[in-house]
């Protein structure tokens, strides 16, 4: 995931949303400049599998992201 922000630059946004039995939504789309690549990083940083993979659900809230 990490090796994610060297390909982005601040023309990109990208959102953090994480599923296992449920979705969570960290937060929506964010352009991605310096400060908010490393608000992600320290976000997914204490990310651990649990639960079940709930993939269907990440997709379509991840779908349903205004742009």
């Amino acid at each position: 995931m990490l090796l994610y922000f060297h390909t982005v630059d601040e023309r990109d946004r990208i959102a953090l949303l994480t599923y296992n039995t449920s979705v969570k939504q960290h937060f929506g789309l964010l352009e991605a400049t310096a400060e908010n690549k490393q608000i992600f990083k320290d976000a997914i940083s204490p990310i651990t599998a649990e639960g079940r993979t709930n993939l269907c659900d990440g997709l379509m809230k991840g779908m349903c992201l205004p742009l």
